[in-house]
């Protein structure tokens, strides 16, 4: 009797997550088009320089807590009130810290403009900070839709702001302004529909309780940053503005596509795997499940970025062609990575943060290397490590994985190989029926408008039960176990 409720709840947690994400990619695709527009790859390369201390920063002051919070059996406002005051103490702190420290910074890129940037974007971290609590116990609650508002909301409102600025003339501030004001919103939207409100007490002892398992995740997460954002900074320091900022773009449009199934999976996979953290049988059920969802839609929606990445940014402007091949690349590390999730979600549901400490250090180190190996080769052999890494860690995280729960290769290939097979003959059938249009524009459309319709004929006609039970959710019809 159990089995149909948390069925049905992990289907509508994956579904309506993906659908929302999904949603607010679209918008941020439409707001990155207008930005291409009216932005040189010089303005990206800027941002893209300071990428590494935000993470960082990030990071640091979020501490791990959100997913140790999570993870409790029962759920106390004290533990939230301190994980709200130690985070923003620290993002206080830190932005202190990184703002005295940007003229060193513009001297390591040797860009002077980097100083004022650096302290106008550096903002976004107490910004930041004051979110941590209220989305935790939101997420923890499932409350998906909340959280989409929140989202979308905040892309539009700062996006627009950002194409605004863009439009008039502002070159990189419309980056740094859209960064700012997206943060302002969402702390302004999360306080709105979020239940938690802070007390004036500094009780920090919860912190101390939750340390052990959180500061493995810190480590883990600020290795994370680093091995993400090696590329920028090596670019940043030895390369052209020009050249970061084509990098940054094809990571970015790749992102696009991996983003929406990342928070799909990070908005259900813990507070799920969490809630049946004690069956392992349930687990590798919910586990299998949202396999085959994350293998129904990255197929299609990740390798059909890369399907369409030549045509698309050529319909945008064609001095964006050379990010497309790191942008294929990219979309292929992004599978990888997005199915590496969902088996951390799981691992760290169990309360193994040793496990992301240790293959962070070693996978870390490896990227760190692989990047200083790359850099006399240029940018796309430097996609192309990233995207080596991606997958022996999703290989890693599938055999501890299995240690923890019966999962086995062949019963994830069995899930996952089919989506795979049929997005791949889909997309060579529609390059031969399209290879001979001469119009960039008509080509873009069509290969998109066929790829779709015979994906869902293809589904239909197969009886695909995942495909069957978004129309159902999409319908509002319940479920069958």
């Amino acid at each position: 009797m159990e089995e149909i409720p948390l069925k049905t709840k992990t289907a509508k947690g994956l579904f309506w997550g993906g659908l929302s994400s999904g949603t607010q990619q679209l918008i941020s695709a439409f707001m990155g088009v207008c930005f291409l527009m009216y932005l040189s790859a010089e303005d990206y390369g800027v941002i893209g320089l300071l990428g590494i201390f935000t993470g960082i920063a990030y990071t640091l002051q979020e501490g791990g807590f959100s997913a140790a919070l999570i993870n409790r059996e029962k759920e106390d406002r004290k533990d939230y009130n301190a994980f709200f005051w130690f985070s923003l103490f620290l993002s206080l702190l830190f932005y202190l810290l990184l703002f005295f420290c940007a003229p060193a910074i513009a001297a390591f890129y040797n860009q002077p403009d980097l100083i004022l940037i650096a302290r106008v974007l550096f903002l976004t971290l107490p910004l930041n900070a004051i979110t941590f609590a209220p989305s935790t116990i939101m997420a923890r609650r499932l409350m998906v839709k909340e959280g989409a508002i929140v989202d979308i909301v905040s892309i539009l409102i700062s996006g627009s702001t950002g194409v605004v600025m863009a439009i008039q003339g502002y070159a990189y501030w419309a980056l740094v302004a859209q960064m700012v004001v997206y943060a302002l919103m969402r702390s302004i939207l999360f306080w709105f529909f979020s239940p938690f409100r802070p007390s004036l007490s500094f009780d920090f002892s919860p912190i101390k309780e939750m340390f052990s398992f959180s500061v493995k995740l810190i480590f883990s997460s600020i290795i994370n940053q680093i091995q993400g954002n090696i590329f920028s900074v090596l670019l940043g320091r030895f390369y052209t503005k020009t050249e970061v900022g084509v990098y940054s773009q094809g990571v970015k449009w790749a992102g696009m596509g991996s983003n929406i199934l990342l928070r799909m999976v990070s908005s259900v996979g813990q507070p799920m795997f969490a809630t049946i953290q004690h069956d392992k049988i349930r687990q590798l059920q919910v586990l299998r499940k949202m396999m085959r969802f994350v293998a129904f839609t990255a197929f299609p929606v990740m390798l059909g970025i890369a399907f369409i990445g030549q045509e698309f940014i050529s319909v945008i402007n064609e001095k964006w062609l050379p990010c497309v091949p790191i942008m294929q690349i990219c979309c292929v590390g992004g599978i990888f990575g997005v199915f590496g999730s969902l088996y951390n979600q799981l691992i760290m549901s169990r309360g193994k943060s040793s496990f992301f400490f240790v293959t962070s250090l070693v996978f870390g180190i490896f990227q760190i290397a692989f990047a200083f190996l790359m850099l006399s080769f240029g940018l796309y052999w430097m996609a192309f490590a990233a995207m080596v890494i991606n997958f022996i860690s999703l290989g890693v995280a599938h055999f501890y994985a299995s240690t923890l729960i019966p999962v086995r290769l062949k019963h994830i290939l069995k899930d996952t190989m089919p989506y795979l097979l049929i997005t791949i003959t889909i997309f060579v059938g529609v390059h031969f029926l399209t290879v001979g249009i001469e119009s960039v524009a008509w080509r873009f459309i069509l290969k998109i408008a066929l790829s779709v319709v015979l994906y869902v004929l293809i589904m239909w006609r197969s009886n695909s039960v995942i495909f069957k039970e978004s129309v159902d959710l999409i319908l509002k019809r319940q479920i069958k176990g």
